[in-house]
Formats: structure tokens, C-alpha cells, sequence
């Protein structure tokens, strides 16, 4: 008999994700595309559960595989390697760059100049460079700062939130803060540490208003509430955009694209996913990119680009139209399955390593969240140090 238990967290969380994205998805167009969705999570559920019965239920030994001889012999070494990585592609990072890209964006005088230095930070850095300093930001740096609070070592994890902070500012996206702060805070929520986890959500939060503020100098942001200063609290007005922003933008967005293709764009048959494109012959189309005009007249009006990205099943439809959303569902699944079987006995760091790429599911693409968003990275690294914590902190 096939049924859910307790030990298939990624199952829940990942339907709390689909029905937020549901509610943005009735809001733009009320139920036009519920039968897209209902494909979907069909896909999924189905996947799921066939995968879930067939595939052993015993999570693979990634701590022997990678008890490699002498790897754990001085884990003071490991983790002092660990740390200079991390800082040093900070520091490299910023040589390159020329300083904080925070203050050259404030000294613009206009918005186009503005939104230029934001959305492109690394487009004279090379490819490689450019890789490893999202893997750092993503990946490495997240994970140093987990890994030291898990240690307990204060000298080490105060100065690197402190330095972690920072960078996340000076880079001008929000979403590198909840990079740098979601796993650390999770952990500390769950271990009880109430002190510190409080001190990580007031720096993040801290850094998002900031960066939230500043950015509207220049940007009329449309996702936030306008209303006259006099009626409204303005830090009403922030909590709510930003809020608008998580719970109802993502699904309208998903909404926006159905609306688009194949009426005004066509299927792209593989030319949407780089390596097939390759594989084919042809040139690959980027409809994050190609859609901005589309859904962002007034920006576009403006002389500015953009991406518009949307969730991971919506990049497979626009490939592949209804049988896209099949595939999306069922790759969905079986990722997530292998997550859950990979985290059974560590069940206090699964929603700390998890939960934040799981939820990016609803602005990304799935492969991408793995890869060039860091998440395998952060698994990787998670497995090799494992051997260094307390296991009673690993079980459930």
C-alpha cells in the first residue's frame, strides 16, 4: 500500500509551496489555468509515490563514502580550509569588482545607471570567476557560517555574520541574505538557541529593509503598496510589498506565463535548456529574459532589462507545452524523494539545508537551484563534515 509518512518532509513542504503559488496564480487569472496545475501536481504526487515505495527506504551511506583515508584525521585542518575558502573568495570578489557594487549604485544619478550596476555586477568578470562566487554566495560561505554555529565556536561565527551581512549588503540582492542567514537561523530555531537566533533574523532583516529602502530611492517598485505617506505607515507599506512579493508574486508570475505561451511566444522544443540547445545545433532562447518586455512594459518604456523568472515546472511547459508540466511535476518528485531518503537519521539539519531551496522552487529552475544555485554544493559539504558534530544533534 502506497501511503505518506513523517520521513517524507520534502512532500509537504513542497505542496505548501504549490498551494501559495496556487493563490497568485487565482489572483492574476482566477482559475483559467487551474488544469495546468492539476497536471502538475498529478505528476508529482504520482511520481512521488511510485519512487517513494521503489526506491529502498534506507538513506545511502554518504558519511562512509566520503570517509575517505586520513580525510577526518584533522578535522581542525578541514575546517580552517573551510574558512579561508569562504573569506577569500569574498575578498577576491570584491577586488574584482572594483569595491561594493552598493557604492557605485548610490552614486548613480538616474535609474537606468542604477538598475545596470545591479543587474550586471559580474558581466566583465569570466565565466569561471563568475561561478565561484555564486557557489560561495550560495553554497560555501552559507555553509561555513552554519557549520561554525553548529561547532559552537563564537570567535569564529560572530565576526563571519558580522562579515556575511556585509557582503550580502554590498551586493544589493535580498535573496543573498536569505542565502547567507536561512540555514543558520533554522538550526538555531530548532536547537533552541533563542539569543542567536534572534540576533541572525534582526541582521536579515535588518539588511532586507536596508536594501529595500535604498532600492526605492531609485526604482518605483510596483510590488510595493502605494499609498500616501500620511495614511500609511511606510513600514507598513515595506512589510506588505515584501510579503506581496513571497506569498502572491510567484504564482502570478507562473499565471503571466501561461497567458504568454504559446499565444504570443512559442514552445522552444528543447532550445530553452542550454545543453540541448548545444546538442542540437541551434541557439538557445532565454524566455526569463525574452518575456521582460512582454510582462514589464513600464520598465522596458524605460530602457531597462531584466529577467523574469518563474517557477521550475513553468520553464518545462514552455519547452514542451502539457507534457512539459508532466515532466516538471515528476522531476520534482524524484529529487525530492532522493532528499528525503538522503536525510533520513538527519532529520534536525534537513529543514536547516533544505527548506530554502525547496521554496526557490517557485522562482526557479530546479536544475539551477542544484547546481549554479548551490544546493548540491551545500549537501556535499554537509556529508564531508557531518563526522565532525555531535550525533546526537544529526538524529531526529
Amino acid at each position: 500500500m502506497l501511503i505518506f509518512n513523517s520521513n517524507q518532509k520534502s512532500f509537504y513542504f513542497f505542496f505548501l509551496v504549490f498551494f501559495l503559488l496556487s493563490i497568485g496564480v487565482y489572483q492574476n487569472s482566477s482559475s483559467k489555468h487551474f488544469d495546468k496545475l492539476a497536471i502538475v501536481l498529478s505528476s508529482f504526487i504520482f511520481v512521488y509515490l511510485i519512487s517513494s515505495k521503489f526506491i529502498k527506504d534506507k538513506y545511502l551511506d554518504f558519511i562512509e563514502f566520503f570517509n575517505v583515508k586520513g580525510l577526518f584525521l584533522d578535522i581542525k585542518f578541514l575546517n580552517l580550509f573551510l574558512l579561508i575558502i569562504s573569506i577569500t573568495l569574498i575578498i577576491l570578489d570584491m577586488v574584482v569588482l572594483g569595491g561594493p557594487p552598493i557604492v557605485k549604485a548610490l552614486s548613480s544619478s538616474n535609474l537606468k545607471s542604477f538598475c545596470d550596476i545591479r543587474e550586471n555586477i559580474h558581466t566583465d568578470s569570466s565565466k569561471i570567476f563568475v561561478y565561484l562566487s555564486s557557489v560561495n554566495i550560495k553554497a560555501i560561505l552559507p555553509f561555513t557560517l552554519f557549520h561554525f554555529i553548529v561547532l559552537n565556536q563564537k570567535k569564529i561565527f560572530i565576526p563571519l555574520i558580522l562579515l556575511a551581512g556585509l557582503y550580502g549588503f554590498s551586493m544589493m540582492q535580498k535573496s543573498f541574505m536569505f542565502s547567507f542567514f536561512f540555514p543558520a537561523i533554522s538550526y538555531t530555531l530548532i536547537q533552541k538557541k533563542w539569543i542567536l537566533s534572534i540576533s541572525l533574523s534582526f541582521i536579515l532583516l535588518i539588511g532586507v529593509f536596508s536594501l529595500t529602502i535604498l532600492l526605492n530611492k531609485y526604482i518605483d517598485d510596483e510590488e510595493i503598496v502605494k499609498v500616501p505617506s500620511n495614511q500609511t505607515p511606510f513600514l507598513f507599506r515595506l512589510s506588505k510589498g515584501l510579503i506581496k512579493r513571497v506569498v502572491i508574486v510567484p504564482g502570478e508570475t507562473i499565471s503571466q506565463w501561461f497567458n504568454v505561451i504559446p499565444e504570443k511566444k512559442p514552445y522552444l522544443y528543447g532550445d530553452g535548456y542550454p545543453f540541448i540547445a548545444k546538442l542540437r545545433a541551434r541557439k538557445y532562447i532565454d524566455y526569463s529574459k525574452e518575456l521582460y518586455p512582454i510582462l514589464k512594459p513600464n520598465y522596458a518604456k524605460k530602457g531597462l532589462s531584466g529577467t523574469v523568472n518563474v517557477a521550475s515546472f513553468v520553464r518545462e511547459y514552455s519547452n514542451f507545452g502539457y507534457l512539459g508540466l508532466v515532466l516538471g511535476g515528476a522531476l520534482i518528485a524524484l529529487v525530492l524523494v532522493f532528499i528525503d531518503k538522503m536525510f533520513l537519521g538527519y532529520g534536525n539539519f534537513y529543514y536547516s539545508i533544505n527548506l530554502f531551496p525547496i521554496f526557490l522552487f517557485s522562482s526557479s529552475s530546479i536544475l539551477t537551484i542544484l547546481f549554479s544555485g548551490g544546493w548540491f554544493v551545500f549537501i556535499l559539504l554537509f556529508f564531508i563534515f557531518c563526522k565532525s558534530y555531535n550525533q546526537q544533534i544529526c538524529a531526529e
